[in-house]
């Protein structure tokens, strides 16, 4: 559908106002912006892999528990309805937060989807 998630807020299309902090913290946003637009699978799991290690540990042990959930919803999206792109839409805000350019947060959220599920086990 293509609807940008923070036309459909209360904030009117600006960026949602929140004293949280994201999963990926706001000092990592960039470094998660360079992973995802890295071409090569290995090297963008490896670049993810020393983001979360620069990362809390509870946010890691969080975002791995969340992850591997959402791919499970993903697993029965042919019942749910909840594609990758839907789980991004829904995620990204608590997961990523907007940055810079919401299409990056998104593209960083799709991505985290994407992984395999080994990938969290390491």
């Amino acid at each position: 559908m293509g609807v940008d998630p923070r036309t459909i807020s209360p904030t009117e299309g600006k960026r949602p106002v929140s004293d949280h902090e994201p999963l990926i913290h706001t000092h990592l946003y960039e470094k998660a912006a360079d992973t995802v637009a890295t071409s090569d699978k290995a090297e963008r799991e490896k670049k993810f892999k020393e983001l979360l290690n620069e990362s809390e540990q509870v946010a890691v042990a969080t975002l791995a528990f969340l992850i591997q959930h959402l791919q499970k919803v993903y697993d029965h999206s042919n019942l749910n309805g909840m594609s990758r792109s839907a789980l991004a839409t829904v995620f990204t805000p608590f997961v990523v937060g907007w940055g810079s350019n919401g299409d990056t947060s998104f593209s960083i959220m799709l991505a985290l989807l994407k992984l395999d599920t080994s990938f969290w086990s390491d």
